[in-house]
């Protein structure tokens, strides 16, 4: 029994490795191209939540890096340091150590602008927090270069696994059943509803709605609710059942790319994409080894012996570029290598009975690589073979420089780090208990201690995307500058408000700010209302504004024949003057 539950929660460590290189790709474009863009906007005290309002109005166990400085400057500079980190985090270098302060980065985010926190990001955060207790870096990466050591054994079964897996298959099934109402299952019109809205629609969500027949569309929203119930299920009990595992997890991944063609629901399905690569099978991963990476040349790559520089730099070139087929080894153990070092001052490299220097021996290893394949004719355009030529002659002949930039020491290997039972059984059961708080009537509450070590923590969860059912209205939340003589001006653009946009969810200038506006129509939220007209008559004060309209289009839908109503129903939440 202990034996087969062991199969059912084991994690295949490429597959880790995989999702570390994921992960930091997303968080990159999260951090770079979501957050920065709002620095001035949603982030500093220069915007519309300023940390003077914001500490009046938040819970006093919200900690937030952000809170240290309120210029968009420092909210700039600050995001910039996490981008470096998740750049260490794709090389593979002092991963836990990178991922800790990014999970600290990802938690402050959200406390410094509840206002437009989603679901991504409670997922993200979670999926860094549990993947601390994971191996991320046993493979392509520099710590496992420079450890020097070489993996012994693909699977992975531990606690950290435990937590990881069961935190991924809680939340469709909690989605599930948040989700069961007779619109998902009887009925089927859950998914007509979702994309006739509009809020999230694509052009091709609206081509489907126009175009599919309504048996189609309940046909779609029937399946992924059962995926979403069954298939956790299902994945556990196929822990001996490799097929069938991947079938599920491929299953769900094609949910996700559905969603990525019909909805602007941000990086969220990208995100769901990549949690279940990480749950693929060794047989997965071992088909692809056998397909692309056995069929790699063998060569042998030399290097000076007394230039520990020189080794780092070969290991790690040879770990990242996946290069099994690649030996090692000292030049003076070879007299051709010996004599070509003497005489080019460089490394040397022996490939089909071939030797080759300097930098042709990197443009060979990219060449027999099976990822960087590639970059190969890329680099040999034009005037690049010369300034990578002139590049490694510095190199070569300045090698106690060069050496600072590459790392010397390496982060033990992930897999020498073993979570205790003790130590995330409690954690995973408290979020196991958020989980059930979260459903209507639970007799589960979130109390004293356990609910502040969920808020400090930011363990908090609650999957209600689209349950128990779509909205039946959704809308367009325009944002009107007011200028003397009745002019009204688009506050974003500074141009003229767009009266008939092709596609509302492209209105709301990106999934950040239709969150946040999206929120603002709720009374809830009606005191942040002030601190956006502030923002916007600050930044458009050079044209001399009267004051900032908040306008909301409500679209609803006809629930007889399920179509569109396209006239949307103006309601006004807010005129503000500005100073």
């Amino acid at each position: 029994m202990i034996s087969y539950l062991k199969d059912c929660f084991k994690i295949d460590t490429r597959a880790l490795s995989f999702f570390r290189i994921g992960l930091s790709v997303l968080l990159l474009v999260n951090f770079l191209c979501i957050y920065f863009p709002l620095s001035e906007s949603l982030l500093s005290d220069m915007g519309a939540v300023p940390r003077a309002f914001l500490l009046n109005h938040t819970n006093a166990l919200n900690h937030s890096i952000f809170f240290l400085g309120g210029s968009p400057l420092f909210v700039q500079i600050t995001l910039l340091i996490c981008a470096g980190f998740s750049l260490a985090l794709l090389l593979g270098w002092k991963t836990r150590i990178c991922l800790f302060f990014i999970w600290v980065a990802l938690l402050s985010v959200a406390n410094r602008n509840l206002t437009m926190a989603s679901g991504v990001d409670d997922l993200l955060r979670l999926l860094c927090f549990w993947a601390l207790f994971l191996p991320l870096n046993k493979h392509a990466s520099l710590d496992a270069a420079l450890s020097g050591e070489k993996p012994k054994g693909m699977g992975l079964v531990g606690w950290g696994a435990f937590a990881f897996t069961m935190q991924i298959l809680l939340m469709y099934v909690f989605t599930g059943i948040l989700k069961w109402h007779p619109i998902w299952h009887e009925e089927g019109s859950a998914l007509f509803r979702g994309l006739s809205v509009r809020t999230f629609s694509t052009d091709f969500g609206v081509w489907a709605i126009q175009n599919l027949s309504m048996d189609v569309l309940a046909w779609g929203a029937k399946w992924a609710l059962w995926l979403e119930i069954i298939g956790p299920i299902l994945y556990l009990a196929s822990g001996r059942l490799p097929k069938l595992r991947t079938f599920i997890i491929l299953s769900f991944i094609g949910l996700h790319s559905g969603l990525i063609l019909m909805m602007n629901l941000g990086l969220f399905p990208w995100v769901c994409i990549l949690m279940w690569m990480a749950l693929l099978p060794s047989s997965f991963w071992e088909y692809l080894e056998s397909k692309f990476l056995s069929g790699t040349q063998k060569a042998t790559l030399f290097y000076d012996e007394d230039c520990g520089f020189c080794k780092r730099s070969c290991l790690i070139l040879v770990r990242l570029m996946l290069l099994n087929n690649v030996d090692l080894k000292t030049a003076q153990s070879s007299p051709e290598a010996v004599e070509f070092m003497k005489k080019y001052n460089s490394w040397t490299l022996s490939l089909d009975g071939k030797w080759y220097y300097q930098s042709f021996v990197f443009y060979m290893l990219l060449g027999i690589s099976p990822v960087f394949f590639f970059l190969k004719p890329v680099l040999r355009f034009a005037f690049i073979p010369s300034i990578v030529q002139k590049v490694y002659v510095w190199v070569s002949h300045n090698r106690v420089a060069a050496a600072k930039f590459v790392p010397s020491k390496a982060s033990k290997l992930a897999s020498t780090f073993s979570p205790k039972i003790y130590f995330v059984l409690p954690l995973f059961m408290l979020c196991f208990a958020w989980n059930l708080s979260s459903l209507p009537e639970s007799p589960v509450k979130m109390k004293g201690v356990f609910k502040s070590v969920g808020h400090v923590l930011r363990l908090e969860q609650g999957w209600s995307l689209f349950a128990p059912y779509p909205s039946t209205d959704g809308g367009e939340f325009r944002i009107i500058a007011m200028l003397p003589g009745g002019i009204e001006l688009d506050a974003f653009t500074e141009g003229a408000v767009d009266l008939n946009p092709k596609n509302i969810s492209d209105t709301f200038h990106g999934p950040k700010w239709r969150k946040y506006l999206t929120n603002l129509w709720f009374k809830k939220y009606s005191h942040h209302r002030r601190g956006l007209a502030d923002y916007f008559c600050r930044k458009l004060s050079h044209l001399k504004l009267e004051g900032i309209q908040m306008n909301y289009y409500l679209y609803q839908i006809n629930t007889d024949r399920m179509t569109l109503n396209s006239k949307g129903q103006e309601k006004r939440i807010g005129y503000f003057e500005c100073d």
